[in-house]
């Protein structure tokens, strides 16, 4: 429950819901091991109330509105303010691009359309990273594709030409490995296929694709499947975009609510 401690949410004065949550389980617990005698005419039994005392802890949750005909999913202002105000306050989120995107009321449709001078500098520079591996790793997504479909989709190989001849450059990958610690096989994989393009040997680089995807897979590989008519589209044919839609969502939806009247 600490994330409702962290939100600072109280049922009562005095009382996070987290400490209120637990001493109503503390409470039931000890119901449970607790014998009631039956009331009868003639002897008395417990008092049952006294077992569900802990419950005075809590309000009645009452709405202020039609909750029948009104009720949304849609955040109120005040909701929207609360989950702004411990966002940009929290230590463990007040320097990430969430908060920032909040404070800023900047949200840029896509991912690779942040534009990271725009941002504190630290944040900037996690940000252009990610869209420099972005950019790198499509084009092996692509060839990918050119391989798994044996070059008749001609809309992915027109793609990956656009990518090697136009879009491809040089990244820092000794860096991104430190920052990822991705695994050995990993970090010589993206060695590899780099050198691979940047001498515009695409043999190699598909030899590279196929034998990563075989050591991965073994068996499920699809590169080395000896099935007819295998090909029936792209298989992740785009940029990676790191979850920002479900960030995009998420702002919107706040922004909107903040929005509203109180």
């Amino acid at each position: 429950m600490e994330w409702i401690k962290d939100l600072g949410y109280r049922k009562k004065p005095g009382y996070l819901a987290g400490h209120s949550l637990r001493h109503s389980y503390e409470k039931a617990k000890k119901r449970k091991e607790l014998h009631l005698k039956i009331e009868t005419e003639n002897d008395g039994g417990d008092d049952k109330d006294n077992l569900y005392s802990n419950f005075e802890l809590f309000e009645p949750i009452i709405p202020y509105y039609n909750y029948k005909s009104e009720a949304t999913i849609d955040l109120l202002f005040y909701e929207a303010e609360l989950l702004i105000n411990q966002i940009t306050n929290h230590p463990n989120t007040k320097d990430t691009l969430l908060s920032y995107l909040l404070k800023e009321k900047y949200l840029p449709p896509k991912f690779e359309e942040i534009k990271s001078n725009l941002l504190p500098p630290e944040i900037g520079k996690v940000v252009k990273q990610a869209q420099e591996v972005s950019d790198f790793i499509y084009g092996a997504h692509l060839l990918y594709n050119v391989i798994y479909s044996d070059e008749t989709d001609l809309d992915i190989v027109s793609r990956f030409d656009q990518w090697l001849n136009h879009e491809y450059y040089p990244i820092d990958l000794d860096e991104v490995i430190a920052v990822t610690r991705c695994s050995h096989n990993t970090a010589d994989f993206l060695k590899r296929f780099d050198r691979h393009i940047q001498d515009k040997n695409i043999q190699a680089a598909k030899k590279l694709l196929i034998q990563r995807e075989k050591s991965i897979k073994g068996d499920r590989a699809k590169l080395t499947s000896t099935e007819k008519n295998k090909y029936q589209g792209p298989i992740h044919a785009y940029k990676l975009y790191y979850r920002y839609p479900t960030v995009y969502q998420i702002v919107s939806d706040i922004l909107e609510g903040l929005n509203k009247h109180a």
